[in-house]
């Protein structure tokens, strides 16, 4: 997402940020309320701040938050920092080996790592307490130091270090005046530039597009299957265009176990996308339910993401609540194009960027590439394999992924699957009904 400068999106951020900042202010005011309401003010006092203070329990619950905040900050920044300068010099197998490793507490939801680094203490006896806790806050805390300070690196001219090595420095000083003044920005801020794509529906062109994603090592990829249709030939999606030799051939279930989608993201797509707006609540939850458990019963992970069949005709509010309350999806990607690089308002409504089939993707990509980068962006392309053959659009899309490829070797975006960008972002955007 580009900044803009303007009047109107300065009058919006501002917006923004009082809607996320003015329920925090509130309750700061409130906490010198005189009396126990929260919604009417009795006047100016400390007295909450008072028994606060005297609270001994009270007392050492925040020294203790404020403790472990600094240090697992101070550490994880250190470590993740120090980390990944190490990885950058390090062989591409075990880059690759230890970026997988670090994905791990990004991807699984934070109560998810928390309970298995208790099993995990548990089994070797360890005492829990302060130490336990802080080892469990640096570990979360390293990945996303590392996730941040890893595209900086990349950027660098390796020559710098051996040019300041020349010039008399010694290797700490070379660490400490030349790379960590460049990647400083990368150390001190999360912002995240995203790139990903998705496809739908889990048919035989998808060997050929695996192949080309693959070929540019750019695995970060979703794909939404129907395993209720598996095997399944929807032979009128060629003729509708008439083009009866473009086929819609879906994978059997036999051909997936081979692991087809190996590496990659799978998620839900309904069982035999059906129109969703036509069946009951029951119905819908069946049919998420069905997908969901195939699914992770081919790959061995249980999807979390969805795509609307029919996209965004075929989904209401009472769809999207019956969604959220009765299965483990939480978002859903719709078909209607933004043509911006706008995070999602809403992980259920999930709007991508533009269609691989629509003529300008390379120019929007050029747009995302060389956007001035001032906030996160996302640059979502989607689309079915079957488009490739009936477009003629096979380079075109060699070249995207080409160019992408380039811009993530540069440390430029950092290519994500919906899951990821799911984890990294589902505490600041909604997933509603309303």
């Amino acid at each position: 997402m580009k900044k803009k400068t303007s009047v109107g999106s300065k009058i919006i951020l501002t917006l923004t940020m009082l809607f996320f900042y003015l329920p925090i202010l509130y309750i700061i005011i409130f906490s010198f309320n005189d009396s126990r309401s929260l919604t009417k003010f009795g006047g100016f006092s400390l007295r909450w701040y008072e028994k606060m203070f005297a609270d001994s329990t009270m007392m050492e619950a925040v020294l203790y938050t404020v403790i472990i905040a600094v240090i697992a900050t101070v550490v994880a920044t250190v470590v993740g920092t120090i980390t990944a300068i190490g990885l950058s010099k390090s062989r591409k197998v075990v880059q690759k080996m230890v970026e997988r490793i670090n994905d791990l507490p990004v991807m699984n939801p934070d109560i998810v790592t928390a309970i298995s680094l208790l099993m995990f203490f548990s089994v070797l006896t360890v005492k829990k307490g302060f130490g336990t806790l802080l080892i469990a806050h640096i570990m979360f805390c390293i990945p996303y130091v590392m996730l941040s300070v890893t595209p900086k690196l990349r950027s660098l001219d390796p020559n710098l270090i051996d040019a300041a090595m020349d010039l008399g420095a010694t290797p700490f000083q070379a660490l400490t005046k030349v790379i960590v003044p460049q990647i400083k920005p990368g150390i001190v801020s999360g912002a995240l530039i995203a790139f990903t794509l998705s496809f739908d529906d889990g048919i035989t062109q998808d060997l050929r597009l695996i192949g080309i994603l693959k070929k540019y090592g750019m695995d970060n990829c979703t794909f939404f299957i129907n395993t209720g249709l598996m095997g399944a030939n929807w032979a009128w999606v060629g003729g509708q265009f008439n083009r009866p030799d473009v086929s819609h051939l879906r994978f059997t279930e036999e051909e997936l176990k081979t692991g087809i989608y190996a590496g990659f993201d799978l998620e839900c797509h309904t069982a035999t996308h059906p129109s969703l707006k036509a069946l009951s609540s029951r119905r819908v939850q069946r049919e998420i339910e069905r997908d969901v458990m195939k699914i992770q019963e081919i790959s061995g992970i249980r999807p979390v993401g969805m795509a609307w069949p029919g996209g965004d005709t075929e989904f209401n509010r009472q769809n999207i609540k019956v969604i959220l309350e009765k299965t483990d999806v939480r978002f859903a990607r719709c078909t209607t194009p933004t043509y911006a690089f706008t995070l999602p308002e809403n992980f259920m409504r999930w709007r991508p960027s533009c269609s691989i089939s629509d003529g300008n993707v390379l120019e929007l990509a050029e747009q995302f590439l060389h956007a001035d980068c001032t906030e996160d962006m996302l640059f979502y392309v989607w689309g079915h394999g079957y488009e490739l053959d009936l477009f003629g659009t096979w380079d075109r899309f060699e070249q995207l992924v080409s160019k992408m490829a380039e811009a993530a070797g540069r440390g430029e975006i950092v290519p994500v699957t919906n899951a990821e960008f799911y984890q990294l972002f589902k505490n600041d955007i909604p997933s509603l009904a309303e």
